[in-house]
């Protein structure tokens, strides 16, 4: 998902957001000038950040490196650990994405000049299908952008901000606010208009992962599709399906699947402790099978047990 923005007659390449396959959400600034002054390195928010009443701390300031040719994004992955790439910040330990449950808060970005984007054509906008936010209305005043994880049930309060909300129901929604800095955080006061400011916000929750990201990604794909059991998708173009375990193993498991078809076994191409991928190949045919309605599975064992030979699996296994 492509956004611009519009302020007056102009609009311009704001953001690019993008949700991988293992529920990791990335908030991309593909035309974003690298800042050339200091930038904030840590900022706490003791209230919620969409009322007015700015009880903000700044911490600590501290000047980046010239980043120019570098493109600067944010990474949230299932595990909770927000990643700022291209940022001089620390990573943030948040909610997992499985298991959100209130608000988090996770980036600002806040600025009053449009210097720092790359102005937009309309053939552009149309092109990449985007969504063109219009922040107009908060005249020349600077402008500060919120990004938060929130519940998909979460209603949006709407009045202090203006809110663009990404939907991945059931797991989360990313939110973004535009709120005017003048009456929220005043950052007008210690900046000059021209400074494109990047904010970490200091809400951790955690100070380390909560849970591996093995079993991180089982939790996410479990909730997704509803199930406690093994979750089996079906063949991707080359015929690779991925097996995703109850729960993450001690060590990758010796494997064994039965199919009705007793014609059919397996060929693994990547064993985790939490995830097996395979191809399922005729042996009467010499073909591998790609159509998900033609593989029947009876059965599936994993073998996580350590044995004094590691190297040859249990009979049947793989």
């Amino acid at each position: 998902m492509n956004i611009f923005l519009k302020r007056f007659n102009k609009s311009y390449h704001f953001l690019k957001v993008k949700h991988n396959s293992d529920g990791t959400v990335e908030c991309i600034f593909p035309h974003l000038k690298p800042g050339s002054k200091k930038i904030t390195q840590r900022f706490a928010i003791n209230k919620c950040v969409d009322t007015d009443t700015g009880d903000i701390q700044l911490i600590e300031e501290k000047p980046i490196g010239d980043l120019k040719g570098n493109i600067m994004y944010i990474s949230y992955h299932t595990t909770g650990q927000v990643n700022y790439h291209r940022m001089s910040f620390e990573s943030n330990f948040l909610e997992p994405l499985y298991d959100v449950k209130q608000v988090n808060p996770f980036f600002i970005l806040s600025f009053e000049e449009m210097g720092n984007f790359k102005e937009a054509m309309a053939d552009e906008i149309q092109s990449s299908h985007g969504i063109e936010c219009d922040i107009s209305s908060f005249g020349k005043a600077r402008v500060d952008v919120i990004f938060s994880i929130i519940p998909c049930s979460d209603e949006i309060s709407r009045q202090f901000a203006n809110v663009l909300s990404v939907n991945y129901d059931p797991m989360y929604r990313l939110m973004i606010q535009f709120v005017n800095d003048t009456d929220t955080f005043g950052f007008y006061k210690q900046y000059d208009p021209g400074d494109c400011v990047r904010l970490r916000i200091h809400n951790d929750h955690f100070t380390e992962l909560p849970t591996s990201k093995g079993q991180a990604l089982i939790n996410y794909v479990k909730k997704l599709c509803q199930t406690d059991k093994f979750v089996l998708t079906a063949p991707n173009g080359e015929g690779v399906l991925n097996l995703y375990f109850i729960v993450e193993m001690r060590r990758r498991p010796f494997v064994k699947i039965d199919f009705t078809n007793k014609d059919y076994c397996i060929e693994i191409t990547s064993k985790k402790a939490h995830q097996l991928q395979f191809k399922v190949f005729d042996n009467k045919r010499k073909c591998y099978i790609k159509k998900a309605e033609e593989i029947q599975i009876s059965e599936i064992t994993l073998d996580a047990e350590i044995y004094d030979d590691e190297i040859n699996p249990p009979a049947g296994f793989m």
